[in-house]
């Protein structure tokens, strides 16, 4: 079994370690100092939706670049598209293995 034992202190809110067979304290942690920090819950709640922020803001950004990246190739496509018709004359191009 556990030699000590572990109690909060009613007036300073210290955490303490106290032996059972003769009742002294071993160790003391301080409370911690809420009200300057802030509620913890709070402040990672906060952390966790600036996160999301930012990752919703890259997403859309990466989405536009993707969008704006498929209408330069549909419009490079188109473009070669129709400078191949009209560069096609009716030639055949020539076969690199007839050069020989």
């Amino acid at each position: 079994m556990d030699e000590t034992l572990f109690f909060i202190c009613p007036c300073c809110g210290s955490r303490l370690e106290i032996d059972k067979k003769n009742g002294e304290i071993i160790n003391i942690w301080e409370k911690p100092d809420t009200e300057q920090a802030g509620d913890p819950m709070k402040s990672s709640l906060k952390k966790i939706e600036e996160k999301q922020k930012e990752l919703q803001s890259y997403f859309s950004k990466a989405g536009e670049k993707l969008k704006n990246r498929e209408k330069e190739l549909n419009d490079l496509f188109e473009k070669n598209k129709k400078s191949a018709a009209a560069d096609k004359d009716g030639e055949k191009p020539v076969n690199p293995m007839d050069l020989d």
